[in-house]
């Protein structure tokens, strides 16, 4: 699929959101030298064609007791995808799942109080959907992101 033609101010604008999407209009057209209506009908524009779909706190989940942040690569019967994502979407603890290549073609982040607890949460709930060829890799550090 094919996305819409950017130009340079709607890459500047992107990158400036991307960054913090709490700006407001004013505070971008500040930073660009633009006008503020000019980045507004932008914004509207980017969100009308479905480039820009939201825009999501990043949380510090230390800070609130969440010591906790693990991947997990596993794989899924077929018959299992639909009622996985289901599952998965109603789930706090798991902040992101991401279908992917390779041999292991789901990822999911999950945090939790301790790993202990992320680990024995995987275990009680992951399991009946018949999750197999599993690696849980915790997150020792994000240095960028």
């Amino acid at each position: 699929m094919k996305g819409p033609k950017l130009d340079k101010l709607n890459l500047d604008i992107l990158d400036l959101l991307e960054e913090n999407c709490t700006l407001t209009y004013q505070d971008i057209a500040n930073r660009l030298n633009k006008n503020i209506w000019t980045v507004r009908e932008r914004i509207d524009n980017l969100k009308r064609k479905g480039v820009i779909q939201g825009c999501k706190a990043k949380i510090n989940y230390y800070m609130i007791n969440l010591n906790c942040k693990a991947y997990l690569f596993f794989n899924l019967p077929p018959d299992k995808i639909d009622d996985f994502i289901k599952f998965a979407k109603s789930q706090k603890m798991i902040k992101k799942l991401t279908i992917i290549s390779g041999e292991r073609r789901f990822f999911a982040e999950v945090v939790g109080e301790n790993c202990s607890y992320v680990r024995n949460y995987i275990k009680e709930n992951f399991v009946k959907y018949g999750i197999y060829d599993t690696s849980l890799e915790i997150v020792l550090e994000e240095p960028i992101g």
